[in-house]
């Protein structure tokens, strides 16, 4: 999939968190960096509301600032023991005004089911995976449970 191709097929209302890996990431077909290729995305496609560009280092996230201050971005840090998200940890951020954003891999599809399940419980604002069908299995539970209605 490509981003456009993304965008195409998901709600309109849906927001994007767009991970950047590295800085040095280069398209090779067009000869630009990663943080330029996702600046031209958001700007052509009007996204400023929908897409947040989050990372792990801030070089990345301060190339994408300099280049449209307007671009949403968040700074991700890894915190080991994320098994300890809870409702206290959530509402105090929440109280800040700062969104939680859990990532889930590494476990086996059980055990990142069982912490996407937890955290969502905890009230965190949303989970990166790359266990999606994890993730769908505890959303659509979830929906069943709350008689059809979306978390």
């Amino acid at each position: 999939f490509s981003l456009n191709q993304l965008l195409a097929n998901i709600p309109p209302d849906t927001h994007l968190y767009l991970e950047l890996k590295s800085n040095k990431v280069f398209f090779a077909s067009k000869g630009k960096q990663i943080e330029k290729a996702i600046v031209e995305f958001i700007q052509q496609n009007n996204l400023y509301h929908r897409v947040t560009v989050v990372g792990f280092t801030l070089r990345g996230l301060r190339t994408i600032k300099k280049m449209d201050p307007r671009v949403q971005t968040g700074f991700g840090i890894s915190y080991p023991p994320f098994q300890k998200m809870n409702e206290r940890i959530a509402d105090r951020a929440h109280k800040r005004g700062v969104p939680i954003m859990t990532w889930v891999c590494g476990q086996t599809r059980p055990q990142e089911k069982a912490m996407i399940d937890s955290f969502l419980k905890a009230g965190v604002d949303g989970v990166f995976t790359n266990a999606v069908d994890a993730l769908r299995v505890v959303v659509s539970e979830a929906a069943l449970s709350a008689g059809g209605q979306n978390r």
